[in-house]
């Protein structure tokens, strides 16, 4: 029977077990980091909401104009496009 771990010399073990204890260290850290990271960022107070739901009816309206234009249904008192 073939001893697969027979190449490997006294530091060899001593450093593989350093390199597999960092690996298993560093693995259950980032499985703590994981579970206790809040999945909502922390400014979520309702002025940012309002200022997002702002950007984004401003975003929609701008699209929704430019459709308009490309079809040729522009609205002739707005101009502004950009």
């Amino acid at each position: 029977m073939v001893d697969i771990w027979a190449p490997l010399s006294g530091t060899d073990w001593m450093t593989f077990l350093i390199l597999a204890a960092g690996i298993a260290l560093l693995t259950i850290i980032g499985v703590i980091l994981l579970v206790l990271t809040p999945e909502e960022p922390p400014d979520t107070t309702a002025e940012a909401r309002e200022r997002l739901i702002a950007k984004d009816r401003h975003t929609a309206d701008l699209h929704r104009r430019r459709l308009d234009a490309d079809a040729g249904r522009a609205d002739r008192i707005t101009r502004d496009l950009t």
